[in-house]
C-alpha cells in the first residue's frame, strides 16, 4: 500500500519551496568606517540560485561600501 510519504506529486525542490514561503534571503553585514556595523536582510527571487544571489549582492554591496567591507551570507 503507498502512503502520501511515497507519493511523489507531492515532492518539491528548494526553488519551489522558496516560492511559496515567499523567496528566500541573504544577511548582509557592512562594517563601517568608524567600525560598527550595519545589517541589512535582503530577500532574492526564487528564480535565482543561491550562489547567483551571493554574487549579486555582492556586486551590489561591494561598489558602494568596498569588497573587504560586506559579509554576505546566503
Amino acid at each position: 500500500m503507498k502512503t502520501l510519504k511515497n507519493f511523489e506529486a507531492f515532492k518539491l525542490n528548494k526553488v519551489q519551496m522558496n516560492a511559496i514561503a515567499g523567496g528566500a534571503h541573504c544577511h548582509i553585514t557592512i562594517i563601517n568606517e568608524d567600525g560598527s556595523a550595519t545589517y541589512i536582510n535582503a530577500p532574492y527571487p526564487s528564480t535565482m540560485s543561491k550562489d547567483q544571489a551571493y554574487q549579486e549582492m555582492h556586486n551590489k554591496y561591494d561598489d558602494m561600501w568596498g569588497a573587504g567591507n560586506v559579509i554576505i551570507n546566503c
